[in-house]
């Protein structure tokens, strides 16, 4: 009983630790910071504001595009997973008796 008790604690953590780092990344999506790009001449003349370059792919990074799909992904194979041993290890141990 205290195995499926620390089990079912470890599972309940680690989906917390998903739902916590799955809105950290939903809440970084809309902090865009812009900044100048100033480059220092040769003659030892003040900088010269360079031109900001342009954004050439539109493309959401690696990281944002497959993350949230990970996480829901491990979300529900650790779901599962104590789902089947709860089933096949904890369950089948005893047998309801009647009379």
């Amino acid at each position: 009983m205290r195995s499926a008790h620390r089990l079912l604690i470890v599972a309940l953590i680690a989906s917390l630790v998903v739902g916590v780092a799955a809105g950290a990344v939903v809440a970084q999506e809309g902090e865009e910071e812009t900044t100048e790009t100033t480059v220092v001449v040769d003659d030892g003349g003040a900088a010269v504001p360079a031109p900001v370059p342009e954004e050439l792919d539109d493309d959401e990074p690696w990281t944002t595009r497959y993350l949230p799909q990970t996480l829901v992904l491990l979300t529900v194979l650790v779901i599962g997973g104590v789902a089947a041993y709860y089933f096949f290890r904890i369950r089948g141990r005893y047998e309801v008796v009647s009379g």
